[in-house]
C-alpha cells in the first residue's frame, strides 16, 4: 500500500499541543494506551503498536538509534519490527529522522 505524501506543515503536526492548551492533559489517551500495551504484553497477543524501538539495521541505518515504528509487542516485548515498504524519498526522510534523533540522543547528559 503506498501512502500520498501529507502535509507536514499542517494542523496535525501541532495537534497534541492544541489538545493539551484546550483540555489541560491527555492523560486519558495515555493511560488506555499504556493498558492495552501492557494487555498485549501479558496476553502475548503480538497485536502491533507504533513504540520506540532501535532501528539500527533498518532501512541502512547503523547507529543505536529509537524512533517510533510499528512493532509486533509479544509476551517477551517487541518481537520485531513490521516491514515498511517505502520509497527512495522516504527512505532518505527516515535517515534524516534519525540524524535528527541520533543528534539529540548524542547530547543528552546522563
Amino acid at each position: 500500500m503506498q501512502l500520498s505524501d501529507f502535509d507536514f506543515d499542517g494542523g496535525s503536526r501541532f495537534s497534541a499541543y492544541e489538545i493539551i492548551k484546550l483540555k489541560g492533559y491527555t492523560s486519558w489517551a495515555i493511560g488506555l494506551s499504556v493498558a492495552k500495551i501492557v494487555q498485549s504484553i501479558m496476553a502475548n497477543s503480538r497485536n502491533v503498536f507504533a513504540l520506540s524501538t532501535n532501528v539500527n539495521g533498518i532501512h541502512g541505518i547503523h547507529d543505536d538509534v529509537y524512533l517510533s515504528l510499528p512493532v509486533v509487542l509479544g509476551s517477551n516485548g517487541v518481537t520485531h519490527v513490521v516491514k515498511q515498504n517505502l520509497n527512495k524519498h522516504e527512505v532518505e526522510q527516515f535517515h534524516k529522522s534519525c540524524q535528527a534523533l541520533l543528534n539529540v540522543q548524542n547530547g543528552l547528559v546522563i
